[in-house]
């Protein structure tokens, strides 16, 4: 009798472990693609926040403890100056026909060494793409120092909703 009790014993305990494993791996996972918990390790300085770096594209329509709204808009040929958005968001076309435009993105990195930003590479976007889809959206991750460039002569026009949490840097 006391090794048929130790073996229900041993699987029903391997069980609860396995059990207890695999929703311990499931929150470590959602804790990894949850965008919400991207803030908690903000590196960047708040003078590269995108309204203040970058104040002649990025425009606050409306902000609370929740959100930030920003109208987004690139001058035909614009380069905007290097800056940074802490809070996931999602960006939304103001109307533009994306394949009259073409933009590329800079991210940069930092040499602490140095003591200096650089541009890590270059990635054309739109591409000539398809016109955006009203009532459509774009859900963007937390992004660290960045650029864009609108190679066109076309203004951009966009909107960002960012979505601000109670995590603190």
């Amino acid at each position: 009798m006391k090794i048929p009790s130790f073996l229900i014993g041993l699987i029903v305990g391997g069980s609860i472990v396995f059990i207890w494993m695999s929703l311990l791996k499931l929150k470590n996972e959602f804790q990894r693609l949850s965008p919400l918990t991207k803030t908690a390790n903000w590196k960047w300085a708040d003078s590269l926040d995108a309204v203040k770096a970058a104040p002649n594209s990025h425009q606050v329509l409306f902000e609370n403890d929740k959100i930030r709204i920003l109208e987004v808009t690139l001058e035909p040929y614009g380069f905007e100056p290097m800056h940074t958005h802490q809070y996931p968001s999602v960006m939304f076309g103001a109307g533009n026909d994306t394949s009259q435009f073409d933009v590329v993105y800079y991210p940069y990195g930092y040499d602490s060494v140095r003591q200096v930003y650089f541009a890590r590479d270059s990635i054309k976007q739109h591409q000539g793409g398809p016109s955006n889809e009203p009532n459509t959206g774009s859900f963007m991750n937390p992004e660290g120092p960045h650029r864009v460039k609108n190679l066109s002569k076309t203004r951009i026009d966009a909107f960002r909703v960012e979505l601000k949490n109670d995590i603190k840097k």
